[in-house]
């Protein structure tokens, strides 16, 4: 092992400590979909403050790369697909049980992505840092225009799932009457 795979290692070893995680949960999708909003959650606020490109978001962005390279590594399928349906987050096919401050955070990327007329990704197995960057930047852009969505947003690995969140079923037949 390398000096940087260990130093990656550690890294990786106390951020999972913090969160009382073991590195085989991230191949989980409830464990890896928690994590997922929580660090895309935290990078959006970061954001917010000092703009997606600052060194101080693509910090938080190393971060949750730390996690995904290591969910990737454990996991038997090439991707992570997050979908969210109202109340609902889908990882991988799995419903997320939240606790009310996921929750909340979910409701928050839920206006986020009904902002930018998108409703899912899928960040694939060899997803780079600066390409997720782009999607946050494009992301932050549509949802701020609520308009144009996401159609011209094209990344290697990233696919996106165009259209709004599925709301509840009674907003869906409300919308077809």
């Amino acid at each position: 092992m390398t000096q940087s795979e260990h130093g990656f290692q550690d890294d990786l070893e106390k951020n999972l400590q913090m969160r009382g995680l073991s590195p085989e949960q991230l191949a989980d999708p409830q464990f890896f979909g928690r994590l997922f909003f929580d660090n895309l959650y935290r990078i959006l606020k970061v954001g917010s403050i000092y703009e997606i490109e600052h060194n101080q978001t693509r910090l938080a962005v190393e971060e949750f790369f730390t996690f995904f390279r290591e969910g990737m590594r454990l996991s038997v399928d090439d991707s992570f697909a997050i979908m969210i349906r109202d109340e609902l987050a889908i990882v991988n096919g799995v419903t997320l049980r939240l606790d009310r401050q996921a929750q909340k955070r979910h409701n928050e990327l839920r206006d986020l992505f009904t902002d930018a007329l998108i409703r899912g990704v899928e960040l694939r197995r060899n997803l780079t840092a600066d390409e997720f960057i782009r999607f946050l930047v494009a992301l932050k852009e549509a949802s701020l225009s609520k308009k144009s969505g996401m159609e011209h947003v094209r990344l290697p690995n990233i696919d996106i799932a165009h259209g709004a969140p599925i709301r509840s079923i009674i907003d869906a037949v409300s919308n077809v009457n």
